[in-house]
């Protein structure tokens, strides 16, 4: 049937209206949303102090972004772990085009716009699934807002998981792109779908991918089925061609970003699969309640006053009550094969969110490559939360038949009396005392064994407990009954459907609104500086004399009295303490040794000195105001402007020189010795190969002197009366190198971790430099994949985005066109 040229223009129109309320629908809510981050100020961070904002994210970005402003890539950061990899822990997202946002904007400007920005991208991409899906206008924007005002969505911006939120942007419209590519092949569509995917990587959050593709197979895998029957197996060989061409396509895209991580998977310790660490953080099943009552395992942004599992921003899953409402309706013949690929990406994405309560989650991350290097199986809950956004699109309009209801437009009496007698529990939960038993209960989910700081289980503490899940009850049943009446409502036609779509709207942006508003928390950005006087003083200390001769180098510090152990990132300080994502191998192995919480995600402060601390160079520690250290060896060095300042006489220094040394035939020897009793930091080196000179007790009476000390290079004067090992503390990795005189010289691992350099007597000049070539290797990629990507986009014509959504119902995956 052909389409008048009237009728067309018609269509144009009416679709260029929808689009444009619903944008201005979008403005609206994600201003609401965050309207207490833009009351603040620009000097206030996005999230909770004591999460991931100010932990990693604040100095991630900080960090990032001065380094690209002085020119220089951010290949390493020397401030934390004795030095880590930068750009490879991808989560910086320093290749992403909207962090460049950062160098124009004040961080906390930054913060907040970004993550403006990525909800409304989220919303649109959302709304263009909802109708590549085969619904309505006011369903695909009932879709976006469920999707992206979800808790997995705004608990996250609370929990400062920046990279994350990022990554799930692009989650719809990977979805959108691969159905396109499937639907209309060409070459548009393919460079469009890798494009999503390259930006998707580029956020720095490579678990969202998987968390994308694999829900994704499953929409596709029915298509697949069907194609089979109908077109024969040449159908679906064409179809996974061209994913895998996406797939080709998207990683040379993001190849700048791809090629240093790689490297540094590779001399990680995630290489090796652990069923611990896949099943750390997942779902359980009774927590699936947070999909009717987000509060009732406790609410707020008062940690101690949760009780469920892990933590509120991983196993929450809230969607509104509006989608479960309208999930019976997609079970209609008329809506269930559009709603069957989202029903089963709902059900697997919510199966592998168990996890380690999942009998088939752990076979499958031993069986996908790549799956096992990351932890937190409930994170499948963010595509969950899109599939249910999709049905609720598909469901918002109901049957094209009036179906009446069998109580004939009244309320059904027994969910009636279920409600009252849930609000009178409610009700008497609230107002009467906290039974004993309801005591030793809360004792029991506030142990040590559940929480990392549990608090002390008082009569106050009870009460708040419980009327918390009394409220969440009560909400519950309050909500229910209004969703009803307006569904009931809308079926009986007591309202037209104008007025019914609008209602919905409203109904599920209040909802989620009330449900996100407690957890739109900022904190002041000063709590992320560390004082410039502290500064100054600690960054002048210099290296003295020792017993073992002439040393250099700066010391390290630890500052116990700021928000996490990344604090030193923004400064010119540089501590042994740390956190991030993923370690080179031989960093966990040697903070592990060191009876430290490192590991494959690592978080590590160091409340005492120690041979660890000492081989680190860490000398000096701030702790907290009025806050005295357990450890006795500490001194008191007075202080400095309101703080006082400690430190570690026994700290080995940052450079010295040394014939003492002892071969160890692997690096596990070196670390039990390093833990044993009597093991001195400053004695004999530990190494794993033969340095070629005669080891010797004595002291070397030579001297050094750093010339230069920058993030990636290092270079060292040295007078050396005899040969002998320079020992540098800071962390090797494979991509340091070293020169002696200009000429490459083996760059030893000294304790497993640490590098050094075996030198002849005389005058030399040590330069440790790190090697660049794999980034620019990827760099280069990168830029000609995306040269390339741009002219064949531009020289070949195909069909566009808005011709190719709304299309309904879902043409790419049953087969009609």
């Amino acid at each position: 049937m052909t389409v008048s040229i009237p009728d067309q223009a018609a269509r144009r129109v009416s679709e260029r209206e929808n689009l444009l309320g619903a944008l201005s629908l979008f403005v609206l809510i994600d201003l609401l949303l965050f309207l207490p981050a833009f009351l603040a100020g620009s000097d206030r961070g996005l999230g909770w102090e004591c999460q991931d904002s100010l932990l990693q994210n604040y100095y991630w970005r900080t960090y990032a972004t001065r380094r690209l402003l002085q020119g220089e890539l951010p290949l390493w950061n020397p401030h934390v772990f004795a030095g880590t990899p930068f750009l490879a822990g991808l989560q910086a997202g320093t290749y992403y085009f909207p962090n460049l946002l950062y160098l124009l904007l004040p961080t906390g400007g930054a913060m907040l716009w970004t993550r403006v920005a990525h909800f409304l991208w989220t919303q649109v991409g959302t709304r263009l699934l909802a109708l590549e899906a085969g619904a309505s206008h006011r369903g695909a924007v009932l879709a976006a807002v469920v999707f992206s005002l979800s808790t997995q969505f705004t608990y996250r911006v609370y929990s400062g998981h920046f990279a994350l939120l990022d990554a799930a942007a692009w989650m719809p419209w990977i979805f959108l792109a691969a159905i396109q590519v499937r639907d209309s092949p060409g070459v548009r569509t393919v460079i469009r779908a890798a494009a999503a995917a390259a930006m998707q990587l580029l956020t720095g959050h490579a678990q969202v991918v998987y968390l994308t593709w694999l829900p994704l197979f499953v929409v596709l895998s029915g298509a697949a089925l069907s194609d089979w029957l109908a077109a024969g197996a040449r159908r679906v060989l064409r179809d996974l061609g061209l994913l895998a061409l996406v797939v080709v396509i998207a990683s040379l895209l993001a190849a700048a970003a791809l090629a240093p991580t790689l490297e540094l998977v590779w001399a990680s310790n995630r290489t090796a699969f652990s069923q611990s660490w896949v099943t750390q953080l997942s779902l359980p099943p009774y927590e699936i309640l947070t999909l009717a009552m987000p509060w009732f395992f406790g609410g707020g942004h008062q940690q101690p006053l949760y009780w469920g599992k892990s933590f509120i921003w991983e196993t929450s899953l809230y969607v509104g009550l509006l989608p479960l409402l309208l999930l019976g309706r997609t079970f209609h013949p008329e809506k269930i094969r559009a709603a069957a690929p989202w029903a089963a990406m709902a059900g697997v994405s919510a199966l592998l969110s168990f996890g380690g309560y999942s009998p088939v989650f752990v076979p499958l991350a031993r069986a996908v490559p790549g799956m096992g290097l990351f932890r937190a199986p409930c994170k499948f809950l963010i595509p969950m939360a899109l599939a249910l956004a999709v049905l609720t699109a598909i469901a918002a309009d109901g049957p094209s038949k009036n179906h009446r209801h069998p109580s004939r437009g009244k309320m059904a009496p027994v969910p009636t009396v279920v409600a009252v007698l849930m609000l009178l529990a409610s009700a008497l939960l609230w107002v009467c005392p906290a039974p004993s038993e309801l005591t030793s209960f809360c004792r029991r989910i506030y142990s040590p064994r559940r929480l990392e700081k549990p608090p002390r289980v008082t009569e106050e503490l009870v009460r708040a407990t419980t009327r918390q899940s009394s409220a969440a009850v009560a909400y519950l049943v309050v909500a229910v009954g209004l969703g009803r009446w307006l569904l009931h409502a809308e079926r009986e036609r007591r309202i037209s459907r104008r007025i019914a779509g609008r209602a919905m709207v409203a109904f599920a942006v209040t909802d989620l609104l009330l449900t996100a508003w407690p957890y739109m928390t900022t904190y002041p950005l000063s709590l992320g500086k560390v004082p410039s006087a502290l500064e100054d003083w600690l960054a002048g200390q210099s290296v003295p004399q020792t017993a073992h001769g002439p040393s250099g180098g700066p010391w390290r510090v630890s500052l116990r009295r700021v928000a996490g152990p990344n604090h030193v990132t923004g400064s010119r300080l540089e501590t042994a303490d740390g956190y991030e994502g993923i370690l080179p191998q031989t960093t966990c192995e040697f903070y592990n040794a060191m009876e430290a919480t490192a590991g494959s995600l690592s978080m590590y402060r160091t409340p005492r000195p120690g041979s660890g601390t000492r081989l680190l160079a860490q000398r000096y520690y701030v702790f907290e105001e009025g806050e005295r250290p357990v450890a006795p060896e500490l001194q008191s060095c007075g202080m400095v402007g309101s703080v006082p300042v400690w430190f570690d006489p026994e700290a080995v220094p940052r450079v010295r020189l040394t014939r003492a040394y002892q071969v160890f035939r692997d690096r596990s020897s070196i670390l039990q010795a390093m833990t044993a009793p009597g093991f001195r930091p400053d004695g004999a080196v530990l190494l794993e190969e033969e340095p070629g000179l005669l080891a010797s007790p004595e002291p070397v009476a030579g001297s050094l002197s750093i010339e230069q000390m920058a993030p990636e290079y290092t270079a060292i004067a040295v007078v050396a009366p005899a040969s002998c090992l320079l020992v540098l503390a800071d962390g090797w990795y494979p991509a340091w190198k070293v020169r002696v005189d200009g000429t490459a010289a083996p760059l030893l691992r000294a304790y497993g971790f640490l590098r050094a350099v075996s030198l002849p007597s005389g005058r030399h000049r040590v330069e440790f430099h790190f090697d660049s070539s794999v980034a620019l290797a990827g760099l280069a990629v990168s830029t000609l994949a995306w040269l390339l990507a741009l002219v064949a986009a531009v020289r070949c014509r195909g069909p566009s985005v808005a011709a190719l959504a709304g299309r309904g119902p879902f043409d790419a995956l049953v087969g009609e066109k």
